[in-house]
């Protein structure tokens, strides 16, 4: 192999000021350092059963791999693939020797998928994890209380090792009753915590109405959030409430996370672009759309990870930039819009869930929990959206109508609001479905 990815000792310093050099590249230069990757790893691949087959039959000779741009000969890597091929078939270890896990997806979207961790890719990781954490300002001392499912998901896995890799302790507490959550916060001196935003807008609701708010809490300063998507207008709410800074993290099951993170500017998070190659593909054309615009973004990774991926069709819509953040650092950036499957189009118009909450969670009246029904036929579409009232407060018919107007013309379609009790939905479901679309289309 030509290119082998090193990842530093942990808290060694020099090591870790080399790997945040990628941090300030050129987009030149980190298009030079992916293609070099690239083109080492391609051998790497062809020997994992799964991609040999596609290799061979679209006619693709790694060794006529030049550029880039030569990537788009490929087809794309689907989720549907991935669920019906053997865990092995997408390995490039020959057995067991070298495995750490098997992980699962969540199953949001359907079927999970299945693969291999290997021991490998848990050092490119801690390489990316301490380098996100170390930009937010996360050190040893800090405690970290982990709001995570554990088991064959990864997420548990990553969200408490996120923080070990730079020395932070952790909590790990798990998916329990939000009492227990609250337990855990009168105990321990929790500086941080990482969970799904839905989990902590849940338990700012509990603990406002049992413990009549958090005097209580003495040493929180962060919240890392990812699993979901997470709308400026919930992190405001979030912040208010908590006096603490609310941070973004993207991550996904069939690679790691989070492979991406905000800093403390918190205008899109900073893309591992050294380890994961991102092109942002419009869905209908299949072509790349132009840097800021939204699309699907396909991920191709750029180490000997166990189970590798290339051209990876994730379903996650993102806009990806390259300009130079305010906080100096010229990484790409990625801003997540939501899941394809979870996005409507409506006359034409691709509608993202995020885009929706912003205009709901805008008005203060209004509570953390909404839900929309779409409904009538692709050229006369109308919708019903519920919103749950915050508890013991009323909301004015001059509230209602402003956010009938906003919203109707945020989708462009007739639209009815409908206030409706505290606790009208359940708040089990880490990923509710917020959208309810049974539109006939034609």
């Amino acid at each position: 192999m030509e290119e082998k990815s090193k990842a530093p000792t942990l808290h060694n310093e020099q090591a870790q000021e080399e790997t945040t050099k990628v941090d300030f590249m050129s987009r030149h230069e980190l298009q030079n350092l992916q293609e070099k990757k690239l083109k080492a790893m391609l051998p790497y691949i062809n020997e994992v059963p799964f991609y040999r087959k596609k290799f061979e039959a679209h006619n693709f000779d790694i060794k006529k791999f030049r550029h880039l741009s030569d990537l788009t000969k490929l087809p794309f890597t689907t989720k549907e693939e991935l669920r019906q091929s053997a865990p092995m078939d997408r390995a490039f270890l020959k057995d067991s020797t070298g495995i750490a896990f098997f992980f699962s997806s969540s199953g949001t979207t359907g079927m999970r998928t299945l693969y291999p961790l290997s021991r490998k890719d848990i050092v490119v990781f801690e390489e990316v994890a301490s380098r996100i954490m170390r930009r937010v300002g996360i050190k040893p001392g800090d405690i970290a209380l982990v709001l995570s499912p554990f088991g064959m998901s990864a997420m548990g896995y990553y969200m408490t090792s996120q923080y070990l890799t730079v020395g932070a302790g952790v909590v790990p507490l798990g998916i329990t009753s939000f009492e227990d959550i609250a337990k855990a916060l009168k105990t321990f001196p929790v500086t941080a915590m990482a969970t799904l935003p839905i989990v902590v807008s849940r338990l700012s609701e509990f603990l406002t109405y049992k413990y009549k708010g958090i005097s209580f809490l003495k040493h929180m300063r962060q919240f890392h959030l990812g699993g979901d998507y997470l709308s400026d207008a919930r992190r405001q709410r979030i912040e208010e409430y908590w006096k603490a800074d609310c941070l973004n993290f993207y991550g996904l099951s069939e690679i790691f996370g989070p492979i991406a993170g905000e800093c403390p500017e918190k205008d899109g998070l900073h893309l591992a672009a050294d380890y994961i190659l991102t092109e942002v593909i419009d869905p209908e054309t299949k072509e790349p759309v132009s840097d800021g615009e939204v699309g699907v973004a396909v991920y191709t990774t750029l180490w000997d990870k166990g189970a590798p991926l290339l051209r990876f069709w994730s379903d996650d819509c993102v806009a990806l930039t390259y300009e130079r953040c305010r906080c100096g650092r010229t990484s790409p950036r990625i801003y997540y819009k939501g899941r394809l499957t979870n996005s409507p189009i409506i006359k034409g118009k691709r509608i993202f869930i995020k885009d929706i909450e912003e205009t709901l969670l805008s008005f203060p009246e209004l509570g953390n929990e909404w839900r929309i029904k779409i409904s009538g036929t692709s050229d006369q579409s109308k919708a019903i959206v519920y919103i749950e009232r915050r508890p013991w407060k009323r909301i004015s018919a001059e509230v209602l109508n402003k956010l009938k107007h906003e919203h109707g013309e945020q989708m462009r379609i007739p639209i009815e609001v409908e206030a409706v009790p505290f606790g009208t939905f359940p708040r089990k479901d880490l990923k509710p479905a917020r959208i309810s679309d049974v539109r006939v289309l034609k």
